[in-house]
């Protein structure tokens, strides 16, 4: 095309276009934003918007992108294209699916898909992942046998078709889902923020002249895939391996075995050794283990560098097939991130042996309740909450209290949540001495207490997601471990093999109160190497006891 030298030998119109591509993708999140009905999505912001070119490939994303969404986003993208090559596509057509094989591991994560056309031609492709308030199926986020026990499974289709809704699709999902009009709410939004950016995309075409965008990705995917392969060869070439153990659903842990091998620009990441896949809904499924690899050995090698897929090219992945990072379908998936989310942990106490300095320690992993049920008055309610733990220390800094990792996900307002629930947080609070000790310390955890009032008409079911109950996270280089996430029912302490625990929701009654108490991440280096100017402040900032300290 008359405009790829332009493109790729200009670093500074480069620079221009990519920036102008984040910025509409920008636009397109708050429609979303603005746009959506659940917590999950307008507060959690659960999510990701991204532009694609004509063949799928990534342009950008939005900022507040969830990094697993990201980086499986261009996977889904050749996977609409594959049922619905782009010389079938046309103006209005809107693409959906929840496929977990095909999409982000587990079915309440919907893609919606819109192609762009400009000037009579298939220019590019906006998508949005978003993850749903309720896709039916059961309550129970692990209890479930299979896949089809966790909700309604939406292959790959056409939501509308050439601007017309498919509204038996959309009448399936009616009356498969406890909260359609969210549901249907949230769709809408989805499909809203990528007009938006489609929108922009066309405007931005007009003002420089472009007469696509395959060159433009491919300026883009080329820099961020040399900017990987850089930084993979700085590394010294060798075998890193690193085990983490995690909860499993039975009495036994789950253990994931790595190995990162790094070989001149390319590392291959392999998973050999791994626990099977199990009968119960912890599985991940091939695309979140992916994601949450590369994206880990990103943000340890070229945090700085915008994420596309040209940053994961020089990283292949590879874990036995049934395992419960490969999970085959029908298992269950609905929990996956009870697995999937010891991923960074296990790749940074892997590259822990080749750049000590720039990796973080294990963290403390937090929890994600889903709230459901009825009134008096027949008016069903349904909120997420997330709950963030402690991150892992690093080799200069302490790590962050409180946050949710290793998802970019947000916490809901307690004040929302609380008028879209009956249910009250009566505590919201740090937990002291939970980071694990270290020259530099873990993030602390914290403890939140639900509870259902007295005089609630009714009853509510929480679906939960705690972690890291048997063991907590461990430190590296001398530092100690975190402590361990603690759940209790109307104060009976829950353990990892309870009824409750294992199926993954608890019913509360007017009255019943739950409190969970999430893990801290891990220390870094030595506890006695740690400046006592720092110490001071744990215990004046109220993050380590006054007793602890004399302990150690």
């Amino acid at each position: 095309m008359n405009n790829a030298p332009s493109i790729v030998d200009d670093p500074i119109r480069l620079e221009i276009l990519r920036s102008r591509l984040m910025s509409l993708t920008a636009e397109a999140e708050t429609a979303l934003l603005k746009a959506s009905f659940s917590t999950i999505i307008s507060l959690s912001q659960d999510f990701t918007v991204e532009a694609h070119d004509a063949r799928g490939y990534g342009l950008a994303h939005s900022r507040r992108s969830v990094s697993e969404f990201s980086a499986i986003l261009p996977i889904t993208m050749r996977h609409f294209l594959a049922k619905y090559p782009a010389e079938t596509l046309e103006p209005g057509d809107v693409l959906v699916t929840n496929d977990p094989w095909q999409c982000a591991g587990h079915l309440g994560d919907f893609t919606i898909a819109l192609p762009v056309f400009h000037r009579g031609g298939l220019v590019a492709f906006m998508s949005s992942m978003a993850h749903h308030s309720d896709v039916g199926g059961t309550m129970d986020d692990t209890g479930a046998r299979d896949v089809f026990e966790e909700g309604l499974w939406i292959p790959i289709t056409k939501l509308y078709r050439a601007g017309k809704p498919n509204e038996d699709v959309f009448d399936i999902i009616r009356a498969n889902v406890r909260t359609p009009d969210k549901v249907t709410g949230d769709l809408h939004a989805q499909i809203a923020a990528c007009q938006v950016g489609a929108r922009q995309l066309r405007i931005l075409m007009d003002e420089f002249g472009l007469e696509e965008y395959d060159t433009l990705a491919q300026a883009l995917y080329d820099r961020a895939k040399q900017a990987m392969e850089t930084a993979i060869a700085a590394l010294p070439d060798g075998d890193y391996p690193y085990a983490v153990d995690l909860d499993g659903v039975e009495n036994e842990p789950l253990h994931i075995e790595v190995v990162v091998a790094v070989r001149g620009s390319t590392i291959h990441v392999d998973y050999a050794g791994t626990s099977p896949q199990v009968p119960a809904g912890i599985n991940s499924a091939w695309n979140f283990t992916f994601a949450e690899t590369v994206n880990a050995i990103k943000s340890v090698l070229i945090p700085e560098i915008p994420s596309t897929e040209g940053c994961f090219a020089p990283i292949t992945v590879s874990a036995p097939e049934a395992s419960i990072l490969n999970a085959r379908p029908p298992a269950p998936v609905k929990g996956r991130t009870r697995t999937g989310f010891h991923i960074p942990s296990a790749i940074f106490g892997a590259l822990a042996g080749a750049v000590p300095d720039k990796v973080q320690t294990p963290s403390g992993l937090g929890n994600i309740i889903a709230v459901n049920g009825e009134d008096a008055t027949g008016t069903r309610f349904n909120a997420h909450y997330l709950i963030g733990a402690g991150l892992g220390a690093r080799a200069t800094l302490d790590g962050v209290n409180t946050l949710k990792f290793p998802t970019s996900s947000a916490n809901v307002p307690i004040e929302t949540f609380e008028t879209q629930t009956p249910l009250v947080i009566e505590r919201k609070e740090f937990v002291p001495d939970s980071g694990g000790l270290g020259k530099f310390r873990g993030g602390v955890g914290q403890r939140v207490v639900f509870r259902l009032p007295a005089d609630f008409e009714g009853a509510a079911t929480l679906s939960i997601r705690p972690q890291m109950i048997a063991a907590g996270a461990q430190g590296l280089a001398g530092g100690c471990p975190g402590h361990k996430t603690q759940m209790f029912l109307n104060g009976t302490l829950l353990s990892r093999t309870s009824e409750v625990v294992r199926r993954g929701s608890v019913r509360l009654e007017p009255g019943d109160q739950l409190m969970t108490i999430e893990a801290g991440g891990g220390g870094f280096g030595p506890p006695e190497e740690r400046d006592p100017a720092l110490i001071a402040a744990d215990v004046a900032g109220g993050y380590v006891s006054a007793p602890s300290v004399a302990r150690s």
